[in-house]
């Protein structure tokens, strides 16, 4: 009867506040650039005692189950909600969000009575920007969420004020635009989407506003940002100003090179790509990369990575492979050419084979920590400058879409840990300008510069997430909020209807 198991589950709360354990339920959109520091802050969680269960896509979990790293985890369980297809699919297609949007609500609905029902209600659900619809579903059971913002906190602030406070300052997007807590920004330093001529403009404008929306109704309590104060000081304090539920806890990096208190963690341990391509020509497993790095002198190896999104014109590539092929430097060039490419320049392999690999995959938090490795040849998405910071390694910034030309200008003007290359008329960057960009930064002059500020943030990155530092005490105070309170009724007043 609906009076005894009412009993039951006040005595499972009671139960679970003397343990004083919470149950933390976080859901991430299936790319893996929104799954990596997700399960990174999963894997946190659970190495602090607090009961915490990964959520994603049916067929990303099903991709993340086979690759072990992060499934024996003590207090970390896996769970899949429907995006509606539940097999292979590519989420960059136009209707995948709908169809998302569409039959994710109400499977992550059944999935949280389901697991109250087994005696494991959840106590917040924490829910990234792509699905702010889980908001609305922690609040009609009566649960509190939390937003995970995985991109900096100043790309935060830009869109607040886009969208809610300011966007009269955007204008046509000419001149110089000047907002609180940041640097003056161009529009070449915006967000892609925030252009108007972007495709999924009009679709990304209405996830912000929902977004914003459920905090400032208090559906979400906390906005828990993928980056730490000692990095971006004035747009941590302006957000907070606004929202005060905002907290950094990053960076949410494997924990063998941030706080090394667990030195076998030393992989996200979600991976959707390296079981995509178990052998198809160019494809080198992961320790062999890390094997031949292992082969070569101390910073004399340029590492190049576009990351898992972007997908380079033809153009780009030829101009990265002749750059290589005239180069004196040796590198690792992780690159997934497109279907219809024709194949790298004639003699590239050739002239690279003594001094280069060309792979498909690897482990990058590892490869960039790898004392060979020089600098950073990056597409400037935020995982990606993050764990270039974390690795105090320089960088070379080639920014393609969203956030990343943000991201690139902090870096060559805030930070001065690296330089943007500049695209030449027919938005490529060329080989001369991809060797003038490393030539600067592995050089003598500017480049100790950047390598001393590199070094700089790789200790303060540290620093924050080691015990007391910044971003761990943000941390506590997280888990601590969320720890259930023993309530004397139950039912509806309990404000929780999970059952």
């Amino acid at each position: 009867s609906h009076g005894s198991n009412t009993g039951r589950v006040r005595e499972r709360r009671a139960e679970r506040c003397r343990t004083m354990s919470p149950h933390i339920m976080l859901v991430a959109f299936p790319a893996q650039g929104h799954i990596n520091p997700i399960l990174q802050l999963a894997k946190l969680l659970a190495s602090r005692g607090v009961l915490t269960t990964f959520v994603t896509t049916t067929h990303a979990h099903n991709l993340i189950s086979r690759s072990a790293a992060a499934t024996t985890i003590t207090g970390l369980s896996f769970a899949s909600i429907s995006d509606g297809y539940d097999s292979s699919v590519e989420t960059t297609a136009p209707d995948y969000a709908q169809n998302l949007n569409r039959h994710g609500p109400s499977s992550l609905t059944s999935l949280v009575r389901s697991l109250a029902a087994s005696g494991q209600p959840v106590d917040c659900i924490a829910y990234n920007f792509l699905l702010t619809w889980a908001a609305d579903v922690a609040s009609s059971l009566g649960v509190p969420s939390a937003l995970l913002w995985i991109q900096p906190a100043s790309v935060l602030s830009i869109f607040y004020h886009f969208v809610e406070q300011s966007p009269h300052l955007f204008g046509d997007n000419s001149g110089d635009i000047h907002l609180a807590g940041l640097p003056s920004l161009h529009a070449h330093d915006l967000p892609t989407f925030l252009l108007p001529e972007d495709v999924i403009y009009h679709a990304v404008c209405h996830n912000l506003s929902s977004m914003f929306r459920a905090i400032k109704d208090s559906k979400t309590k906390w906005v828990l940002v993928n980056s730490f104060d000692a990095l971006e000081p004035e747009a941590i304090a302006q957000m907070r100003s606004i929202f005060p539920g905002v907290a950094a806890v990053g960076p949410l990096i494997p924990s063998a090179f941030m706080d090394a208190k667990d030195p076998k963690d030393t992989s996200f341990g979600g991976d959707l790509l390296n079981q995509k391509h178990p052998n198809n020509g160019c494809t080198t497993p992961d320790r062999s990369v890390l094997e031949w790095l292992d082969s070569r002198p101390e910073a004399s190896v340029v590492y190049i990575s576009f990351g898992t999104w972007a997908k380079l014109a033809a153009a780009q590539l030829e101009e990265v492979a002749i750059w290589l092929t005239e180069s004196v430097h040796g590198f690792l060039w992780v690159v997934r050419p497109p279907e219809n490419y024709g194949g790298f320049p004639i003699g590239f392999e050739e002239a690279v084979k003594k001094r280069g690999m060309v792979a498909e995959w690897c482990s990058q938090v590892e490869v960039l920590n790898h004392p060979a490795v020089s600098c950073f040849v990056t597409h400037s998405g935020w995982n990606s400058t993050l764990e270039g910071l974390v690795s105090g390694k320089p960088m070379v910034c080639l920014p393609q879409w969203s956030e990343q030309p943000t991201n690139a200008k902090f870096v060559q003007d805030v930070w001065q840990t690296g330089v943007r290359a500049k695209r030449g008329e027919d938005d490529v960057v060329g080989r001369e300008e991809l060797r003038r960009c490393v030539e600067e930064v592995v050089g003598e002059q500017r480049g100790k510069e950047v390598r001393e500020n590199a070094a700089k943030y790789k200790e303060l990155a540290k620093k924050a997430t080691a015990d007391g530092g910044s971003s761990e005490r943000s941390m506590r105070a997280f888990i601590d909020d969320n720890v259930p309170k023993i309530l004397a009724s139950s039912g509806p007043s309990e404000g929780n209807n999970q059952r």
